[in-house]
């Protein structure tokens, strides 16, 4: 007997499911596998496992360590060479790239590019994490003297959050914190890479408005705000991971408006799981005008897979964040 469309939706859903354990299973191993190469003096208890592995020895792990290492000053120095103040380095061309100026409908490369140092801002952890503290010093001088956000360029809200936000936010806490063995504070600092964390939120904030469900529009346009015409749709990660960056900021500045805006957006995300199996289903929401809960859009109409992993990861990694860290206030 045929099977009934209902049967064929049933299976869909299963597969579904299935897809989403596998890949928040993918999550764990990713995390593991990078604790295992940052902190390798760790030692962990041996668990009984029927599997059978091969050790890795101390040797091999401090390999591993040195080859992360020069492929990061590989690329970090080549674009310091042939690329910045640029966003990033064209491989093909050997030169600078930032946003497309002649295409404004390029979103692969607008989403991501604003014209702001991205490649810099997104080093400056990693040379912390490398020992290069006199590296560290001075990129965040270059930042500090080079990038300005009040630009016409229109960016991925979700890109600029997780990426240059981020960024400056993880490298102003490396910068103050008094436990670190090394000092990686610049001489002179005053909390500028936090000024402009500040400086960027607050125009990200933007995509917050005109939305009657919480939940953001896609992009933002650094110095005019809401573009017209904007994408009405957003997808899962979009929509409900800027609550770790936005929390942060937030509690560094002692302003609640970032981190209440992004907890808003997560709690009605959350509100838009499957009352049959408590899943979240929906990978894409519409921000139509008059919607009070956001409709879903066809599964597939984005990346399911890295919208999923996204939302996942950042509500982990602020909950551990905001469990076991008491935030750091600027002096």
């Amino acid at each position: 007997m045929k099977p009934s469309v209902q049967d064929s939706r049933s299976k869909v859903r299963r597969y579904y499911c299935i897809l989403l354990a596998t890949m928040s299973l993918l999550q764990v191993v990713l995390v593991l596998v990078l604790q295992a190469l940052i902190w390798p003096e760790v030692e962990v208890a041996p668990r009984e496992s029927t599997l059978e592995m091969a050790p890795i020895s101390r040797a091999e792990v401090l390999q591993l360590r040195e080859s992360a290492r020069q492929m990061f000053y590989f690329g970090y120095d080549n674009y310091m060479q042939h690329a910045f103040p640029a966003d990033e380095l064209d491989p093909i061309h050997c030169t600078g790239r930032g946003a497309d100026k002649e295409n404004a409908d390029n979103i692969n490369i607008n989403d991501v590019l604003g014209d702001y140092s991205l490649t810099l801002i997104e080093s400056l952890d990693m040379l912390a994490i490398v020992g290069n503290a006199s590296e560290f010093k001075r990129a965040i001088d270059l930042v500090v003297q080079h990038v300005d956000f009040n630009r016409n360029n229109t960016v991925q809200v979700f890109e600029a959050t997780i990426r240059v936000l981020g960024g400056l936010l993880s490298a102003h806490l490396l910068a103050t914190d008094p436990e670190l063995s090394e000092d990686l504070r610049p001489e002179n600092y005053d909390n500028q890479l936090l000024h402009l964390a500040s400086d960027l939120g607050s125009r990200l904030l933007l995509a917050f408005e005109n939305t009657t469900s919480g939940l953001p529009h896609p992009r933002i346009n650094l110095k005019h705000g809401l573009p017209e015409n904007a994408y009405p749709n957003t997808c899962t990660a979009g929509a409900g991971t800027l609550v770790l960056e936005f929390g942060v900021l937030s509690r560094l500045l002692d302003d609640p408006v970032y981190e209440s805006a992004a907890r808003r957006a997560v709690e009605t995300v959350w509100k838009g799981r499957s009352h049959r199996t408590g899943l979240l289903v929906k990978c894409e929401w519409t921000l139509a005008p008059g919607s009070i809960m956001p409709a879903p859009l066809a599964l597939g109409s984005t990346p399911t897979m890295s919208t999923y992993s996204s939302h996942t990861f950042f509500l982990v990694s602020k909950r551990i964040w905001t469990s076991s860290t008491k935030p750091t206030r600027p002096s």
